[in-house]
C-alpha cells in the first residue's frame, strides 16, 4: 500500500472513529434532517423557491432511510449530506432558470 493510501486510509478511520464517540455522547453530525439540508441548498443555490415540485414526502422517507437503515459512517453521512445538498441545489437552480425563462420548460 502507497504512502498516500495509508494516508488516506488512517484519516478515513480517525473520522469514522471520532463519529462513533460523538454518537456515543448523544450527538450525530452531520446533521441528515431535511430544514437543515434545505438551508444548505438555499444558501447555496440563493434562491429558497422550489416551485411545485413535490418532493418532501419521498425526502423524508430517503432520510429516515439513510438515519435508521443504511448504518452510515461518519464518512458515509458526510457523503450522503453533500449528495442531497447538491441535488437539492441543483432543483433550485433548475427553478430559478426555469421562473426567468419559461421557455426552458418546453
Amino acid at each position: 500500500m502507497s504512502f498516500s493510501a495509508r494516508c488516506v486510509r488512517g484519516a478515513v478511520t480517525a473520522l469514522n472513529t471520532g463519529g462513533r464517540a460523538l454518537r456515543r455522547l448523544g450527538a450525530d453530525p452531520p446533521s441528515l434532517e431535511i430544514d437543515a439540508l434545505l438551508r444548505s441548498a438555499e444558501r447555496r443555490a440563493g434562491s429558497s423557491a422550489l416551485g411545485a415540485w413535490p418532493i418532501e414526502e419521498p425526502l423524508v422517507r430517503l432520510l429516515k432511510s439513510y438515519r435508521d437503515e443504511a448504518d452510515l459512517t461518519t464518512l458515509g453521512r458526510i457523503t450522503v449530506r453533500e449528495l442531497v445538498v447538491s441535488l437539492l441545489e441543483n432543483l433550485l437552480r433548475l427553478e430559478q432558470a426555469r421562473a426567468t425563462d419559461p421557455a426552458i420548460e418546453r
